[in-house]
């Protein structure tokens, strides 16, 4: 389920990282509300955007691992517009 659920987080957002914009480089379908709490949303392709490896590792050494929220991502993508 959670490769059916990745794969089309991926087809949605054209195998593209929705931070930088780089494509054909080796992605995470990120959870929006984590996965840990947001049990409820797990497979919700609307609770998934695609990200490269390292703007997933950035976004996660900033917000942690767990208590990841769709509030927590906006404002990350907010502040790499503003840095790209």
């Amino acid at each position: 389920e959670q490769i059916v659920w990745s794969n089309a987080v991926f087809l949605r957002d054209d195998h593209t990282c929705k931070i930088c914009g780089v494509r054909g480089v080796f992605l995470n379908a990120h959870h929006l509300d984590g996965w840990h709490w947001c049990q409820e949303r797990r497979y919700d392709i609307d609770n998934g955007v695609t990200l490269c490896e390292g703007c997933h590792q950035e976004f996660h050494k900033i917000y942690g691992n767990t208590e990841n929220t769709a509030e927590e991502f906006i404002e990350f993508w907010f502040c790499r517009k503003d840095y790209d």
